[in-house]
């Protein structure tokens, strides 16, 4: 139902909005659809991967655009979906009720609403995030194995999306060891990293080589819009340079600080129960979201 709503909320969007974002992302869903096009770029495919049987079911960009609304829509349905899950699986003793209450809240958050409306990545990121999220929950709490292959994956398709998917499979790397360390099991763990080194060598090796040589038909080299170390320590000569960093690493901060206390408390909800091994958890994924928070804001 929030999904249908959400689709009904943006159906006077009649194209994509920011052209530089929006329309990169097309045309990477385009090329992967077939339709080659001299708009090679340094955004990722992963989203545009997603969107792009619309461009082979759909016969006109009116209708191409309302096709994406509507995988839109579906991306913000299972955000709600997931999140469901994971209301069940952290809060057991809560009442059907409550969970409903607190999930509903969630979802109505208007950005989640207002990107259905637009071609952006994070429309997609956010359920795959939340994903990872309950794979990790399942893959402690089961003795099945194949738990944590499905989590690498889960986390290096977050990277596929977003370069923001690189806290997310350090962050799960991190914490797959130290539990293997303390479950005494490596197996495991291991699963799960060679199924996050496999898919990020498929998407660098062979996907993104591919996706570039279906939009450079005119022999124009790909627009790389993420600056190198070299040029983003340039910045640094000046003051003005010093300032605008200063800026951005301020911001940053302060969003991902927000999320650190949100998700510390959440997690002394479902670890703390008295148990060592469970405290120790806790203060690892403290420690691991600040070294995040850190990394992201650098």
């Amino acid at each position: 139902m929030l999904g249908v709503a959400g689709y009904l909320i943006n159906i006077g969007s009649v194209g994509p909005m920011i052209q530089a974002d929006e329309g990169s992302y097309l045309a990477n869903a385009a090329a992967i659809a077939g339709y080659r096009n001299d708009m090679a770029s340094s955004y990722h495919g992963g989203y545009s991967l997603i969107i792009a049987p619309v461009f082979w079911l759909a016969s006109s960009p009116l209708d191409i655009w309302a096709g994406i609304k509507l995988v839109n829509s579906m991306l913000y349905a299972v955000t709600v979906f997931i999140l469901g899950l994971l209301v069940n699986a952290f809060f057991p003793a809560a009442t059907a009720r409550q969970r409903l209450v607190g999930v509903t809240l969630a979802a109505i958050y208007p950005m989640w609403v207002v990107l259905a409306g637009y071609s952006f990545p994070q429309i997609a990121f956010v359920p795959l995030y939340l994903l990872v999220v309950y794979l990790f929950y399942r893959s402690m709490r089961s003795d099945a194995a194949y738990w944590w292959p499905m989590l690498g994956v889960a986390a290096a398709y977050a990277y596929w999306i977003h370069p923001m998917g690189a806290p997310v499979i350090a962050a799960v790397v991190f914490a797959a060891l130290y539990w293997a360390r303390v479950a005494k099991d490596y197996s495991a763990a291991g699963l799960c990293v060679l199924a996050i080194v496999a898919s990020l060598i498929s998407y660098e090796a062979l996907f993104v080589p591919w996706l570039h040589e279906h939009m450079t038909i005119g022999g124009l080299t790909p627009r790389f819009h993420y600056p190198g170390l070299s040029e983003s320590l340039v910045q640094l000569q000046s003051m003005d340079g010093w300032i605008k960093s200063c800026a951005r690493l301020a911001g940053k901060s302060s969003i991902f600080r927000s999320a650190l206390w949100a998700s510390s408390l959440l997690a002394f909800l479902v670890f703390c129960n008295g148990s060592r091994r469970r405290i120790q958890m806790l203060n690892f994924l403290i420690c691991i979201e600040r070294v995040g928070c850190s990394f992201w804001a650098a």
